[in-house]
């Protein structure tokens, strides 16, 4: 199994495949060691923020295994990315 990549900047999922997703990179720079984000490069080199979707499966993944494990969440909200931060059914999966 192959071990995913996280983005430092945001803890995106680093991929190749679509620059309108979270956590594109393009693929010249995804094997760099210090590799970011397309949205994070340009936040912290321009200024400049764009949001991207949230990925719904990948929450969902890590909130049902938090909930099993009884971890602690600290939710936390971009707020350059105000609308894809909220999690609206939060409570179907968290108590």
């Amino acid at each position: 199994m192959v071990e995913e990549k996280r983005c430092p900047g945001c803890g995106a999922i680093l991929q190749t495949l679509d620059d309108q997703e979270q956590g594109y990179i393009p693929a010249t720079l995804y094997n760099r060691e210090d590799a970011i984000c397309q949205r994070c490069f340009k936040l912290r080199h321009y200024g400049q923020f764009f949001t991207v979707p949230t990925v719904g499966k990948e929450y969902e993944k890590l909130l049902i295994t938090a909930n099993k494990e009884q971890n602690l969440l600290v939710y936390v909200i971009d707020l350059f990315n105000f609308d894809g931060s909220i999690i609206g059914d939060l409570m179907d999966y968290v108590p």
